[in-house]
């Protein structure tokens, strides 16, 4: 299994940006939660417009989100896309991923100011209802016919 101690580091980092105090991001993070954002919210036209090699990180980089959202929390969720670029979440080994996260997260201190950040920006960008649970993945009758996943492949 690959180590993902380096993404782990990075969340660390960002986490420990965070205080009891919740506070608007400034415009660098704020910039990279919306582009994480238009991510989730990328539908099968658009990514078919990309380069195959784009549409493989992209969806490598949403899955990832998505898993994190779902099986970590929002505010695990909203320091992935703080701490790096789409292209390097994409690098992330997903195997084992989310447990070891959720590890990381329960011995961590859970800032007041990230908490409600996350909720804020998570309930305003309408995160929950763009990403797609594995079971609703699996079971989609979306008719997929350029290749790509069906969570791309649901209607905005």
């Amino acid at each position: 299994m690959a180590s993902n101690t380096w993404f782990i580091e990075l969340l660390e980092s960002e986490r420990a940006t965070f205080d009891d105090s919740p506070f608007p991001l400034p415009k660098h993070q704020n910039d990279a939660f919306t582009l994480c954002c238009e991510l989730l919210r990328e539908d099968q036209v658009s990514l078919a417009k990309r380069s195959k090699q784009r549409r493989s990180t992209r969806v490598q980089a949403r899955t990832l989100l998505s898993d994190i959202f779902l099986g970590v929390g929002p505010e695990v969720f909203l320091l992935c896309t703080l701490s790096t670029s789409i292209s390097k979440i994409a690098s992330v080994a997903l195997k084992g991923l989310v447990p070891e996260l959720r590890r990381w997260w329960k011995a961590a201190s859970h800032p007041h100011g990230l908490t409600e950040t996350a909720k804020e920006l998570c309930e305003a960008n309408s995160i929950s209802s763009l990403v797609v649970p594995i079971r609703k993945r699996q079971h989609s009758d979306v008719s997929n016919i350029t290749g790509i996943p069906p969570p791309f492949c649901m209607a905005p």
